[in-house]
């Protein structure tokens, strides 16, 4: 990825070198260029994003990696907290489920007596 991004750059300078003698006093080719840049300028930041994604990526996997081998000392040692968390999270949206159900057969009474 890196390289491809150098390449790229490395194309727009020869183009910019090449072009700047010939196009002088020729705006519109001169704004067609300026667009052309503008967008290879584009991809390189989207290779870099890319490529800053890849290590991201790389170091999650690793951080989990190591979590599986020592489940007590997970990422940033808060392993057993983040555990704890989500267990509570699904404990909650198990008892909102059980509260929506009793809501729903109060709501079935209530709509039998007013009949």
């Amino acid at each position: 990825m890196l390289r491809e991004a150098k390449e790229i750059l490395r194309q727009v300078l020869v183009e910019n070198y090449q072009l700047s003698d010939a196009l002088r006093g020729r705006p519109d080719t001169i704004e067609r260029m300026a667009k052309e840049i503008g967008a290879l300028q584009e991809q390189v930041r989207l290779l870099l994003a890319e490529r800053d994604n890849a290590v991201e990526s790389l170091r999650v996997r690793q951080a989990l990696s190591r979590d599986r081998e020592d489940p007590g000392n997970g990422i940033n040692g808060h392993s057993k907290d983040v555990r704890r968390r989500v267990d509570k999270h699904v404990q909650l949206e198990e008892e909102l489920d059980r509260y929506k159900e009793g809501n729903a057969k109060l709501k079935e009474e209530l709509a039998q007596l007013k009949r």
